[in-house]
């Protein structure tokens, strides 16, 4: 599914999520984007792919760069019309954004896109290749397996099961789990959805075996190539860091496990199960401390020493209102880098409602602080850097000293919420690993079931023994195309990030200037760079996940013990391209 049908599906879900009513208020506070400034004439770092074939010039300059403007336009178009569906409520008919457009995602557009790439010389044009090919693939495949697509988000929208004579939603199954206080009656619950997650599961099935045949006529041998191509690392490289996060901190959170299952769910952790989770997390956190209304004011106090004050920030719009209509779940959009990025918030209150704003704001920042970087390492390309942006900000709730100096919460309760949202953290992060290692072991082999391998990896991740009821809906934990690489990557390369902010300019970073200049150095590459050069542009050795292990083992007075990996990321790069290279021309 391409970006756009992601956070249009994202959209509709949110709207059928009880309790996210539209609120009719005055229209939206808005700040006008102002030009941008002009690019700097330096920048650090350097890109960090060469080639795995002799170096030839690409040999039609035009054709490229009359394919990029029009996607380019196409994006810009989609992005008009899904702003004005998530601010306003307008509907949107996205495939008709593509009329005109077929010749760019046609096989012939995206071998010839494949062929400039692969004859390009190393260097940022060969990146820009790169990303322009990934995306045209993944349009092809989105408009290919529409109807597919649309009949699977259809389903996870409809699809509903019996429980004490009550119909509930399968989407609503972790809030429902979350809410019950019987272990019993959780276990009943999640063991009473698994004909509705089958139903699902067939769908699923059936769109990933489209998509795998689609695949291996564009000489993809299996979906995991692509996979690596649209990550642009490698299947081994991607496997190793999610293997070595959960050997990082498999006891770790074992003993978290344990602490909060004696203390939410009255056993030990060995005995809770997948449908014990959700109730691990007490709901509502913070909401009386973090009032709606001081959610701007905090984020322009929080950023106003670092020359980047929301409000005043050239090139960011900002719509914090309410009104009928608007989707109140916050949204961050770039409909031109760097000169034309968005930012729509609902103000809520309390940790979860401000935790989304921030991340949101951190896809804001780091787009409309990109410099001299052509469309495609702009916008298109793995969004780790972005993300992991977005994760800085939001990990700012996690810190007890920033929730105490400028949200004003408490000295006790702010390292409470601190310790267990460091918990969630982590498991969050074990999450995403053990969904890697699924991705890769089914789709590398379309013999491997995912309930045969759900154990080892998912199942680990969680620190739960499978039960019948796991395996039978391990299927919905299969995502497009290792979509859990990127959330790792990026949960790794924040924390480096919020570890060369801290080391450089003290505990509390962002009341120093100079954290600002860091920033903007960073965000200035937008997606040019892979995250391991951009770790060696602040001067570490590649992409590393100690930093994320040790904060939040200090953060839970836990010991951790980071293991060592036996093939790290970026070893041999470029791994992605030569494992891409073995396919068909």
């Amino acid at each position: 599914m391409s970006p756009r049908k992601q956070l249009l599906a994202a959209a509709v879900s949110a709207l059928l999520v009880p309790g996210c009513a539209h609120v009719d208020a005055a229209p939206p506070a808005t700040v006008a984007a102002a030009p941008a400034e002009p690019p700097p004439t330096t920048a650090p770092g350097g890109d960090p792919l060469p080639p795995p074939h002799v170096p030839l010039p690409v040999t039609d300059p035009t054709r490229v760069a009359s394919l990029s403007l029009e996607m380019e336009g196409l994006l810009r178009d989609q992005d008009e019309l899904l702003w004005k569906y998530w601010t306003e409520g307008r509907p949107v008919e996205m495939a008709r954004t593509y009329d005109g457009h077929a010749a760019l995602f046609r096989p012939e557009s995206i071998d010839f896109l494949r062929g400039q790439w692969r004859s390009a010389p190393e260097g940022p044009a060969r990146r820009a290749l790169a990303h322009l090919q990934a995306h045209a693939v993944g349009e092809y495949l989105a408009a290919e397996l529409s109807g597919d697509t649309d009949e699977l988000a259809n389903l996870q929208a409809a699809v509903k099961f019996s429980f004490e004579g009550k119909d509930l939603h399968l989407h609503d199954l972790e809030r429902a789990l979350a809410r019950e206080p019987s272990a019993e009656k959780r276990r009943a619950l999640f063991s009473a959805s698994v004909p509705a997650a089958k139903r699902l599961s067939a769908a699923i099935r059936h769109k990933n075996d489209r998509a795998r045949a689609l695949l291996q006529a564009q000489g993809y041998p299996a979906p995991v190539h692509y996979a690596a191509e649209l990550r642009q690392s490698s299947a081994a490289a991607l496997g190793a860091l999610a293997a070595r996060v959960l050997d990082s901190t498999d006891r770790p959170w074992s003993t978290v496990l344990d602490r909060l299952a004696r203390s939410q769910l009255q056993c030990e952790g060995a005995q809770a199960t997948q449908a014990d989770l959700p109730r691990l997390f007490p709901q509502g956190a913070l909401e009386a401390q973090l009032p709606r209304g001081q959610w701007l004011q905090r984020a322009e106090q929080t950023f106003a020493p670092l020359g980047m004050a929301p409000s005043r920030v050239k090139g960011l719009a900002l719509d914090v209102g309410e009104r009928k209509g608007k989707n109140p779940r916050p949204l961050a959009l770039s409909a031109v880098v760097p000169t034309d990025v968005r930012l729509s918030v609902v103000p809520g209150n309390g940790a979860s409602a401000w935790g989304r704003a921030l991340h949101e704001l951190g896809h804001a920042l780091h787009a409309v602080h990109v410099r001299g970087q052509p469309f495609e390492l702009a916008k298109l390309g793995p969004g780790v850097t972005g993300e992991a942006s977005a994760l800085l900000l939001e990990m700012l709730l996690e810190d007890p000293a920033w929730l105490e100096n400028i949200a004003g919460v408490p000295a006790l309760k702010a390292a409470e919420h601190a310790e267990l949202a460091a918990s969630r953290r982590l498991l969050e992060l074990r999450r995403a690993a053990g969904k890697v290692l699924l991705g890769l072991r089914c789709g590398a082999d379309p013999a491997e079931e995912p309930a045969a391998a759900w154990g080892a990896t998912v199942g680990r991740a969680l620190g739960v023994k499978p039960t019948p009821e796991d395996l039978a809906r391990a299927e919905l934990d299969l995502e497009d195309f290792l979509e859990s690489a990127d959330a790792l990557r990026a949960a790794v390369l924040a924390a480096q990030l919020q570890s060369q902010l801290k080391a450089r300019h003290g505990a509390e970073w962002w009341t120093q200037p100079g954290a600002g200049d860091l920033l903007r150095q960073t965000w200035a590459h937008g997606n040019a760079l892979h995250a391991g050069a951009l770790v060696q542009s602040w001067g570490e050795p590649r992409l590393d996940p100690a930093a994320l292990v040790t904060t939040l083992g200090a953060r839970l007075q836990v010991p951790v013990e980071v293991v060592a990996d036996a093939l790290p990321e970026d070893a041999h790069p470029p791994a992605w391209a030569a494992e891409t290279a073995t396919r068909a021309p």
